[in-house]
């Protein structure tokens, strides 16, 4: 299969959008050694591998702020965090005995500027039905390949949502005169980390971008769906941050909005030029002469049927506005009748 070449230009399809220069483009089925490990990635793709989610949640800039974060993924000293060396922390004792050593190694930072985060807050999450177990175990081994030996740092695995996760706090302070300042490539290599552990314990898992999906919109912050559904459910006012974005799904629900905005007219294209490399991939599969790779053809079009149409925030939100408009004359359309 490695005498196979890609068409041109869909290596850089895994390159992140932000930073091109950053990583050296991964082969798909191009040259010795690298091959198997994309023609692998390619078919967990196809067969609809669960997406991993690591991320950061916030940074603590003083103790208040850190004790919080603490006192949060221990639920007050109820739950066990542990450390990065694998001891267990239970108990508000230990949880003010940790908070002071944070901070008095923070205090003995000349170099640490005033303001300078004290902590991260990170999650690591899998989707519901997720072995919780393995989350767990998969968030230590990630941790422990990105931040051990360098940066000291506690997780607690919670089981309050039906999403398995952990949530761990990083030390922003490390060792070595090093300091925790990830970057969007970080996050990628955490994630990538995440879904390695994963595999390794059995759980088909991967960490790819979005749009190699096919999933045009981002995902909606946490804090901004609250706001959101709140409002949805009447209790309180659109948070400012929405009411642009209702006026503008408004129009584009009733005729007012004209047409595609630039950024969705390239989001499409950028969807269609991911399609068109799926293909052309495909294609090239299915003239070899490995059955396995014939089989990952016909899964990589059925994954390329499925996957959904170009999307936006205000697209959606246009089609939640006409749907719930739609019901309303179907609710009021007879008593209108009977009132004739």
């Amino acid at each position: 299969m490695s005498s196979f070449q890609s068409p041109s230009g869909f290596e850089d399809l895994w390159r992140p959008l932000d930073k091109p220069n950053r990583r050296t483009p991964e082969p798909i089925l191009s040259g010795p050694g690298g091959a198997n490990l994309s023609m692998a990635r390619l078919a967990r793709l196809a067969a609809g591998a669960r997406e991993v989610v690591a991320s950061i949640t916030g940074a603590a800039h003083n103790r208040r702020a850190l004790k919080g974060q603490l006192d949060y993924i221990s639920r007050r000293g109820e739950l066990a965090m542990e450390d990065q060396d694998g001891a267990h922390l239970r108990g508000r004792a230990a949880i003010s005995d940790l908070l002071d050593d944070w901070l008095a190694m923070a205090r003995a930072d000349s170099h640490q500027a005033a303001n300078a985060p004290l902590s991260r807050a990170l999650v690591f999450s899998m989707p519901p039905g997720s072995d919780p177990q393995a989350v767990a175990a998969a968030s230590r081994d990630a941790a422990y390949e990105r931040f051990g030996g360098r940066f000291d740092f506690v997780w607690v695995r919670h089981d309050d949502t039906a999403h398995p996760h952990v949530h761990m706090i990083v030390r922003a302070q490390g060792r070595h005169c090093v300091r925790f300042t990830p970057d969007r490539t970080d996050l990628r290599d955490l994630r990538e980390a995440f879904a390695a552990a994963l595999r390794a314990r059995g759980v088909l898992a991967e960490a790819t971008p979005r749009w190699l999906r096919g999933v045009t919109r981002k995902a909606e912050r946490p804090a901004l769906r609250k706001m959101r559904e709140q409002f949805e459910r009447g209790e309180g006012s659109a948070p400012r941050t929405l009411q642009a974005a209702y006026l503008e799904a408004a129009e584009a629900a009733f005729g007012a909005g004209g047409p595609l905005r630039p950024w969705e007219v390239r989001i499409a294209e950028r969807q269609g030029q991911v399609r068109a490399f799926y293909r052309q991939q495909a294609q090239l599969l299915e003239r070899a002469a490995d059955p396995q790779a014939r089989h990952l053809a016909a899964s990589l079009k059925a994954f390329i049927h499925a996957m959904p149409e170009p999307d936006t925030r205000r697209l959606a939100l246009a089609r939640h506005q006409r749907g719930l408009n739609e019901a309303l004359l179907d609710r009021d359309g007879p008593a209108r009748e009977r009132s004739r």
